[in-house]
């Protein structure tokens, strides 16, 4: 009886210390290399009335890039 209980425990012990690393590297991203954040804010995309956007100008603000292939019916509706 004993032994099944520190088994299990020793058992729930591990489970707990697996799910608190899984959690700390999810919540913790990778960065971003400067390169690629410099090369984003470089580029120039139309805006929802077809105005071309330098990304730049955006840059600190919450941005939605909507991407869609021409091919894909219920995206271009």
């Amino acid at each position: 009886m004993k032994r099944n209980f520190i088994l299990f425990g020793a058992i729930g012990v591990l489970s707990a210390l697996i799910g608190i690393y899984v959690a700390n590297g999810r919540s913790n991203p990778a960065t971003a290399s400067s390169q690629a954040v410099t090369a984003l804010y470089q580029q120039s995309l139309p805006d929802a009335k077809g105005t071309v956007q330098a990304l730049a100008t955006l840059k600190g603000q919450p941005v939605l890039l909507n991407f869609w292939a021409p091919w894909c019916a219920p995206c271009v509706e």
